[in-house]
């Protein structure tokens, strides 16, 4: 079997996390990234506000939790959204702990134990604080499992479901009015991960913590083009050093800078896509991914955007 799969003696620790951000406060998101810190808000659109985290032991009981609101010190003012979505107050994040004090407390209870999140997205996040507040790298626990990706492989065919409806699935009792509390989230999915357990035995394909905490370095979501070298543009083909023709030219897509290009001397086509990660010391690493493709794709590819962009001219 690939990979490395739980065994009935250790015990895992579920973690989840709310987040506070500024998204929707203001009337549009470019009066948002216009406001200063403009740069650090793009490099850091979410603050961890609460670590919610529950330990499952080797004979598949619930135990111990932990429970941390963390004081933001970057978005300082609570989104009134989030405050109503989880429940934490203005106050609560006032009288919170600081990141670097909570993300130890939360690596010490993950000791020794395998960390389980509903999806990976936590995990970057709380690499991406670290990043934030300048937080030595931290590593949580032995193994990691994305318990949402390998509840989706089993039960919907790749999708990526709900933890409300895979709750119901496994017949664990939803609170509607708690989900989105950090807590309460951890709880339910270590009950889900029970059920899962009681049902599969094990669950195989699991990562190595230290791999998946190895870097400080983060994806910057929102890189601008003109912040892109000129080194690492292309200007040639990458078959036969010919000069290319830009037919869609390098704009921010999904967080990557992406183009379409192709050239006349070996009619070629190609689909680029360049992501940016930096470290904590501001050191950027560059990352292209070129893929030649049939001209058929490459012409429907500009066909839907200049019908996407018909619509606003």
């Amino acid at each position: 079997m690939k990979g490395w799969a739980f065994n009935n003696s250790m015990d895992y620790v579920v973690i989840d996390l709310e987040f506070n951000n500024m998204q929707g406060v203001y009337q549009n998101m470019k009066q948002y990234l216009n406001r200063e810190n403009s740069y650090k808000r793009r490099l850091y659109p979410n603050e961890i506000i609460q670590i919610g985290a529950v330990r499952l032991n080797g004979g598949h009981t619930v135990g111990e939790g932990m429970n941390l609101i963390v004081k933001n010190t970057f978005y300082k003012n609570l989104n009134p959204f989030i405050s109503e979505m989880t429940g934490v107050t203005q106050e609560d994040m006032d009288q919170g702990i600081l990141y670097p004090e909570a993300i130890h407390q939360l690596e010490e209870f993950c000791r020794d134990a395998i960390v389980v999140t509903w999806g990976v997205s936590d995990i970057y996040e709380i690499i991406r604080n670290c990043h934030m507040h300048q937080t030595p790298r931290i590593i949580l626990g032995e193994r990691y499992l994305d318990l949402q990706t390998w509840i989706g492989k089993q039960l919907a065919g790749n999708r990526t479901p709900s933890l409300k409806h895979v709750m119901e699935e496994f017949g664990v009792e939803v609170d509607d009015e708690k989900l989105h509390d950090g807590f309460y989230d951890a709880q339910s999915t270590a009950f889900v991960l029970k059920r899962v357990l009681e049902r599969y035995g094990k669950v195989d394909g699991l990562t190595r913590s230290r791999v998946l905490f190895s870097s400080d370095s983060i994806f910057i979501n929102d890189i601008s083009v003109r912040e892109i070298p000129d080194k690492e543009i292309t200007t040639h083909c990458p078959l036969c050093e010919g000069q290319i023709i830009y037919d869609i030219s390098m704009n921010n897509e999904n967080g990557k800078v992406r183009s379409l290009y192709h050239c006349e001397e070996c009619k070629s086509f190609f689909y680029e896509d360049i992501s940016v990660k930096e470290n904590m010391l501001g050191e950027r690493k560059y990352f292209k991914k070129i893929k030649k493709v049939p001209e058929d794709f490459f012409r429907t590819i500009i066909g839907q955007r200049q019908a996407r962009r018909s619509k606003y001219y």
